[in-house]
C-alpha cells in the first residue's frame, strides 16, 4: 500500500468490483476509453478475474481520507525493460485536483516502487485536455497512431505518451513544494 498526505493506493479487491463497475460505466469516463459500451457485470467479472491472474498487471483502488474514489491500473509491466503501461480514472467527478493526486501516485509506484525506467500512457487523439494534463507531470508526447481506433463510427488517433525516470526526481520534489505551501 502507498500513502501519501491522506491519499492512498491500496490493492483492488474482489469486494471493490461493483463500485469500480459504476464508475467505468459512468457516461463521463466511457467516452474517453477503447472500450465504450456499457460493461456487464459478467463482463466485469471475467476482466477481473483474468487480470488478477496476470503478474503483468496490477489493479488499485485510490483512497482520500479512507474513502474509495478512483482506479489506478498498471499493464504490461515490463520488469527486463524496466517499463509499463499505465491508465486511471475518478469515480467522483466533482472534486478538483484528484487526477493530479492520482497521477502523483501513479509516478510514485512506478518509480519508486517498481523502479521503472519509461512509464506509457495512451490517450484518445480528441481527448486534448488529458494529453496536455500529462504533459504538465512531465510526460512527451513519443507518437501517434493514426486512424487507431473506431468510435461512434469515425478513426480516432491514439496519443502515444511517456514519463522517463530522470524527470521523477524533479515532478517529485515540485509536487511535494506544493503540498508544502497549501
Amino acid at each position: 500500500m502507498l500513502e501519501f498526505n491522506g491519499d492512498k493506493l491500496r490493492p483492488m479487491k474482489a469486494s471493490d468490483l461493483s463500485m469500480v463497475l459504476e464508475w467505468r460505466n459512468h457516461e463521463a469516463v466511457r467516452k474517453n476509453m477503447y472500450t465504450d459500451h456499457v460493461i456487464s457485470e459478467e463482463e466485469h467479472l471475467s476482466w477481473f478475474q483474468r487480470t488478477s491472474s496476470d503478474n503483468t498487471i496490477k489493479h488499485f483502488i485510490f483512497e482520500s481520507q479512507g474513502k474509495p474514489i478512483g482506479f489506478v491500473s498498471f499493464s504490461q509491466i515490463d520488469e527486463a525493460n524496466k517499463r509499463a503501461h499505465w491508465a486511471f480514472y475518478s469515480g467522483d467527478l466533482s472534486t478538483k485536483g484528484l487526477g493530479s493526486r492520482m497521477e502523483f501516485l501513479a509516478l510514485t509506484y512506478a518509480f519508486d516502487e517498481l523502479r521503472l525506467n519509461k512509464l506509457c500512457c495512451e490517450v484518445l487523439g480528441f481527448n486534448q485536455p488529458v494529453v496536455k494534463f500529462h504533459q504538465k507531470f512531465g510526460f512527451e508526447i513519443e507518437g501517434s497512431l493514426k486512424q487507431h481506433h473506431i468510435k461512434d463510427g469515425a478513426a480516432h488517433d491514439v496519443i502515444l505518451l511517456a514519463f522517463y525516470k530522470d524527470k521523477w526526481p524533479h515532478v517529485k520534489k515540485t509536487h511535494l513544494e506544493k503540498v508544502k505551501n497549501v
